[in-house]
Order: structure tokens, then C-alpha cells, then sequence
């Protein structure tokens, strides 16, 4: 697997904290993301748990 030149910089982390920063802003309380077997490891190391199968889950309070 080629490794790109953005990856293990932070992008992936700060994007993700912009988009639960948003969405307690406007009032939600828990987020999901589908998550292919390659990314399960960084949502997980970001707070989220395994909901349903491949499904991720975060309660944003």
C-alpha cells in the first residue's frame, strides 16, 4: 500500500474535531460513520465504538 504524503500528519483528526465542533453547535448529540476496515482503527483511536458491523458510533456530549 502506497502511503500518500497527508497521511499520519493530523488532517484526518482536525477534520473530524471541526465536524463534531459543528455538530454540537447545531443541537446533535451522536454521530455514526460507515467505516471500511482500513479506517476503523483511526475512529476508534478518535472516540467511536463499533455499533453495527462496520457502523461507528459517538455520543458527541
Amino acid at each position: 500500500m502506497r502511503t500518500l504524503p497527508c497521511r499520519r500528519r493530523g488532517v484526518g483528526r482536525t477534520l473530524l474535531a471541526v465536524m463534531e465542533d459543528w455538530m454540537r453547535e447545531h443541537g446533535m448529540e451522536e454521530v455514526w460513520v460507515p467505516a471500511n476496515l482500513y479506517a476503523t482503527g483511526f475512529y476508534e483511536k478518535c472516540g467511536f465504538a463499533k455499533d453495527e458491523g462496520e457502523i461507528l458510533v459517538k455520543a458527541l456530549g
